[in-house]
Order: structure tokens, then C-alpha cells, then sequence
């Protein structure tokens, strides 16, 4: 059986809106998600300063904020389709919260249910987690990943801010990489 891994911001979780919301919570600015397409930071996409920074990080910070993430239509029934045939894990980094890891882990378990759920790795190393696939949206961890795994299928998850980068297959819907991958 292949095993899948999907990273989980940008993937299947809108960390982009949760980050605007916070945005809005801690500083009243408003920006929509087409403003915080420029960059895969989206503080560098928006141009704020260290102290609105400091103060989206803070509100990211709070308990059950990782728990409150939106997920990307499509994107959990097409991730509990592919663990029907394969064996589905999933790669993403801690943030600096004392909270979000259980948070986090909430969150999977109420959208993929128990057993999918629970099978997370924590890490900002994602290459170090073998697969047969690997679907991220950031390219540094696409190409890291792609180089210790070779002969494996690396997948760019695509996201407007991440356009500029040639680095993986570039996958853009749940329908397409359904049909890639049955």
C-alpha cells in the first residue's frame, strides 16, 4: 500500500484566512486573501511592520486557534477517498503556541475522524518522513523533500503565492489528483 503524506496548512486548511483574521482581531486591519497572494509569508505578502507582526503571532497564539481553521472545499473527502487505497499520514509544522499541537490535532480528528486523524507528524524537517507521495505547498519543502526521496512523487500544492515556483508537480484540485492517483 502507498503511503501518502499531505501537509496540512495551505493543503487542506486555510491558514492564509485564519492569519486575516487574526490580522483584523489584533490590529483592525482588514485584507482580503487576494492581497496575501504575493508571498508564501503572508507578512511578507502584506508588507506589516514587526509590531503588527508581533501582534497576528500573539492572536495566532491563543488556545483553539489551529482548531478554528476553515478547510479548502474538496479537500477532506478527497483526503479520506486516497486513504480508502493508500495509507495517509499527515507532515506538518509545529507553531510557537503552547496550544496548537493539541489543537491541531483536534482539528484533524474532527474533519478525518479518529484513526486518520491521530496519524500526524510534527515537524519543520518534512523531508525526513518517507512516502510515496508528498503533497505541500511550499516549495523549499517540495524540493527538500524530492531530493531525498527521488524516484518518489513530489506534489506543489498550488496557491497563488506560490506561482513563481517551477520545484514538484504543480497539483491545483482534489478532483485532479484523485483522478492522478486511482
Amino acid at each position: 500500500m502507498k503511503r501518502f503524506l499531505f501537509d496540512v496548512d495551505g493543503v487542506s486548511a486555510n491558514f492564509t484566512l485564519m492569519y486575516l483574521d487574526c490580522l483584523f482581531e489584533a490590529t483592525g486591519i482588514r485584507r482580503s486573501m487576494k492581497d496575501a497572494a504575493g508571498s508564501w509569508d503572508v507578512g511578507d505578502a502584506l508588507g506589516l511592520s514587526k509590531t503588527q507582526r508581533a501582534a497576528v503571532r500573539s492572536c495566532m497564539q491563543l488556545p483553539g486557534r489551529a482548531f478554528s481553521m476553515k478547510t479548502y472545499p474538496g479537500s477532506v473527502e478527497a483526503i479520506k477517498a486516497i486513504s480508502k487505497f493508500g495509507d495517509v499520514h499527515f507532515v506538518t509544522s509545529p507553531y510557537n503556541s503552547p496550544t496548537w499541537v493539541y489543537d491541531r490535532d483536534q482539528w484533524l480528528q474532527q474533519h478525518f475522524g479518529w484513526e486518520l486523524g491521530k496519524k500526524v507528524t510534527y515537524t519543520d524537517n518534512k523531508h525526513i518522513c518517507a512516502g510515496d507521495v508528498f503533497v505541500d505547498d511550499k516549495p523549499d519543502n517540495v524540493e527538500s523533500w524530492s531530493k531525498a526521496w527521488p524516484g518518489k512523487l513530489a506534489i506543489l500544492w498550488d496557491q497563488s503565492y506560490n506561482r513563481d515556483s517551477d520545484v514538484g508537480l504543480r497539483m491545483r484540485g482534489w478532483s485532479l489528483l484523485l483522478e492522478m492517483l486511482t
